[in-house]
């Protein structure tokens, strides 16, 4: 098993299920896409992550200045952070990508979205300082 990626090891723990259990069981549409329960629940949460971190933003205070700005810009690391995982699921379920690659892609968005968080954050102590 490998233990350097989660996903895999995941994968290959409810590989040994049995097919026939519920939570296993694939959902199958006419073009052949399909989806087992559990990547749809993840990607029903990953769905709600997005549109948290949009309230999120619409629900920001209104002021003015320095302030605004790094609010705004502390957000927009939040809506980040909600699509990485959303990205990650449509790149892993629709598109078939590679668990590794996909992992990688799904790290360096993180990674952008703490930066503007951390960054928004700066800013907001600018503003701040008297």
């Amino acid at each position: 098993m490998n233990l350097a990626c989660p996903r895999a090891a995941l994968t290959m723990l409810f590989d040994n299920v049995e097919s026939d259990l519920p939570y296993r069981r694939r959902i199958d549409s006419e073009e052949g896409f399909g989806m087992d329960a559990l990547q749809i629940v993840s990607l029903v949460l990953d769905v709600l992550l997005v549109v948290a971190a949009i309230i999120t933003y619409l629900a920001r205070p209104q002021i003015g200045g320095e302030l605004a700005k790094g609010l705004r810009i502390l957000l927009i690391g939040v809506m980040i952070l909600g699509l990485a995982h959303f990205i990650e699921s449509i790149l892993l379920a629709v598109f078939h990508l590679d668990i590794g690659a996909n992992e990688i892609i799904h790290r360096l968005l993180v990674g952008a979205g703490f930066i503007f968080v951390i960054w928004g954050f700066a800013k907001m102590r600018q503003a701040l300082k008297w």
